[in-house]
């Protein structure tokens, strides 16, 4: 017991001056769970017990602590009780290999808390990688994390640590119930329904009762040393004399007992000490040093992220550094909470302002490029590898970290990381770009900021893009893209098939404008700036359509209304003329397109007009207009003279009506 109290102090000496002193004896209390018998103790956690329901698959006399008046029988009909307690049926865990799990034990963080001697005993087979896949069930409290492991890791540590030996059950009992209340068991475990009786008096810093050097008969031994003594009388003193426990220091224990500083620094405290420091690796040379392999400190950390994010982050829930071999436990929600909460109370800065929003996008992506500030030549981006190092993905960041912490870590670095490799670019707030935004920092940090937060809809910087990379590809479904386009205007709607044949649609004249085969559309253009030239199809056979609106000139209400997509992403654009709601369709058949018009409400007989052209003739079944485009019509039409060319037109009854165009070119 003292072995493991000594390690949970995380190296403070217990012969250091007297706050350091008191502070040891504050760790120690919440670890032995003082306050769960004790009333009146300080503002810190104390630690619950493991969940004893179901223990009789690892029951081990050993864990029954030591009472004079508990006899061997005494401590026998609790080891009876324990093992009454049947633990619940698991699936199948999968063999385990000791090589593999000594390997993960050094990778994955077991090593910061535990020596490579550490060794487990009385399980029941299986049941320790089902424990260490999911410790939180047993241990709530958080002392004991998850770690994410698959079950195959967690079947290979499990071999690694366990003797083989499996728990050896006295027969069912419940006669140890009494015991298990009147001794305290119940305060700090949970066991089925038994609730706890016991009623402690207030904590004091006498040398009476659980602190004597022999403690009487009626009280748990937990062979506490002299200087473990001590130290818990000067956390007492220090509480009762009325001390402020200020929230830093609350944190500051706080972190220490869950053992996260044994990962993390904060404020130039904690951090992997040499004698584990080592098994913090990296899965791959990224050349990043200690911050490819070391865990992030926590400087700062409640106003580096957004509340979600920094539960998610304590929850093990985020992967920033994927190359980083040591995993991200979980400490369950509870704990995930009160963290978060102190974290955010502590580190918001007390002048905290909101980050006005000056930035522009196009900024943003000239400095991160090559030809800018190169952040892409460390940065991963958007699932791209940087071009150097392989530092974190930059498109993470808006959606974990706060932008008003982005801009003060941008300014300087070194101020949160003492140690990182990530240059100022701003050394004392001036910019070194001064070709970008006349060289106004805070305009330049919030761009890469905008460009960050809208790197899915826009496109990689300089040095990272591919030649060609805008191509848009259809494949699968159809691709739709709003772009100024040549011929069809500038409120166009272009359709990407994957069968090869493509037209873009003419929103402000609601018609069909354009039609090619072969490659779609380059959106390089339309990423670039609002202001480049109209988009031209990729491919060949370029035809316009030289569709009129529905009803000619017969008619000024056209009103677009959007477009609706089927089951295979195929749209149907939707526009008002005359009165009628009408349903426009292109989709892929024969050697072009079927085109179906669905008119709705027509209040009167009008005539449709399906084509349009300098010369139009009827060549059998089929209208050729402009001696390129074969039209074949569901029903009759009538070719008439209009000006300047010629019209093919359907009559329509009044009500509703189906149109079916086959069209190739």
């Amino acid at each position: 017991m003292t072995g493991v109290f000594l390690l949970l102090l995380g190296g403070v000496s217990l012969l250091a001056q007297p706050r350091q002193l008191s502070e040891s004896g504050l760790l120690l209390i919440g670890e032995m769970g003082c306050l769960n018998c004790h009333p009146g103790g300080p503002e810190l956690h104390s630690r619950s017990g493991p969940v004893l329901t179901g223990a009789s698959a690892h029951y081990d006399d050993r864990h029954v602590p030591s009472f004079a008046k508990l006899t061997g029988a005494g401590r026998q009909a609790i080891g009876q009780l324990l093992a009454s307690s049947p633990f619940t049926a698991m699936r199948p865990m999968p063999a385990g290999d000791a090589g593999r799990g000594q390997r993960l034990f050094g990778q994955v963080g077991c090593a910061a808390c535990h020596d490579n001697t550490f060794r487990v005993r009385n399980y029941a087979p299986g049941r320790l990688a089902a424990f260490l896949i999911d410790p939180l069930s047993a241990r709530p409290s958080g002392r004991m994390p998850r770690i994410p492991l698959t079950e195959q890791e967690a079947a290979d540590i499990a071999a690694h640590l366990s003797d083989g030996a499996e728990p050896q059950m006295p027969p069912p009992s419940r006669t140890g119930a009494k015991l298990f209340v009147s001794t305290g068991c119940a305060n700090c475990h949970q066991l089925e329904n038994i609730a706890a009786e016991l009623k402690a008096p207030r904590l004091s810093g006498s040398s009476r009762g659980c602190m004597a050097p022999q403690p009487p008969g009626n009280v748990p031994d937990f062979r506490l040393t002299r200087q473990q003594r001590e130290s818990i009388q000067a956390a007492i003193r220090e509480v009762q004399a009325g001390d402020p426990f200020d929230p830093g220091r609350a944190l500051r224990l706080r972190l220490q007992s869950l053992g996260c500083l044994r990962c993390h620094a904060r404020d130039g405290q904690g951090g992997p000490d040499t004698s584990h420091s080592e098994s913090f690796t990296a899965l791959e040379d990224t050349d990043l040093g200690d911050e490819g392999r070391l865990p992030p400190p926590l400087t700062a950390i409640g106003y580096k992220l957004t509340p979600e994010a920094l539960r998610a982050a304590l929850r093990g829930e985020t992967h920033v550094h994927p190359k980083m071999a040591v995993r991200m436990p979980d400490y369950g929600e509870a704990v995930a909470a009160d963290l978060a909460r102190r974290f955010t109370a502590l580190d918001l800065p007390r002048d905290f302002q909101a980050v006005e929003r000056t930035g522009r996008n196009i900024f943003g992506r000239q400095l991160a490029g090559i030809n800018g500030l190169g952040c892409i030549n460390c940065h991963h981006l958007r699932g791209r590898k940087s071009l150097g190092i392989g530092a974190s993905d930059l498109a993470l960041a808006p959606r974990r970290l706060r932008v008003e912490w982005f801009r003060d870590f941008l300014m300087n670095p070194s101020r949160f990381h003492p140690t990182t490799r990530m240059p100022s670019f701003w050394p004392n707030g001036k910019a070194v770009a001064k070709n970008v935004l006349r060289g106004d920092s805070a305009r330049q940090i919030d761009s890469i900021w905008v460009y960050l937060l809208e790197i899915d809809q826009t496109r990689l910087p300089d040095g990272m893009e591919e030649k060609g990379a805008f191509e848009l590809k259809p494949a699968g479904t159809p691709i739709i893209l709003r772009a100024f386009i040549k011929n069809a205007g500038t409120h166009a709607i272009a359709v990407g098939f994957p069968e090869g044949v493509h037209a873009a649609f003419d929103a402000y004249e609601v018609r069909w404008a354009l039609a090619w085969r072969g490659r779609f559309l380059d959106a390089e253009g339309v990423w670039e700036d609002r202001f480049n030239p109209p988009l031209s199809p990729l491919g060949t056979d370029v035809i316009a359509l030289n569709f009129p609106r529905p009803f000619g000139g017969e008619t000024a209400d056209d009103r677009f209304g959007g477009y609706r997509l089927d089951a295979g992403g195929v749209p149907a654009f939707l526009y008002e003329s005359a009165g009628a709601k009408i349903s426009d369709r292109l989709a892929p058949g024969g050697k072009g397109f079927v085109r179906t018009v669905e008119i709705r409400g027509l209040t009167a007989p009008r005539s449709f007009q399906a084509a349009a052209g300098n010369r139009i003739v009827k060549d059998g079944e089929t209208y050729v207009v402009d001696g390129r485009l074969r039209i074949r019509l569901s029903g009759s039409a009538v070719i008439r003279q209009a000006p300047g060319g010629m019209e093919l037109m359907v009559e329509l009854p009044a009500g509703d009506s189906t149109i079916r165009e086959e069209m190739e070119w």
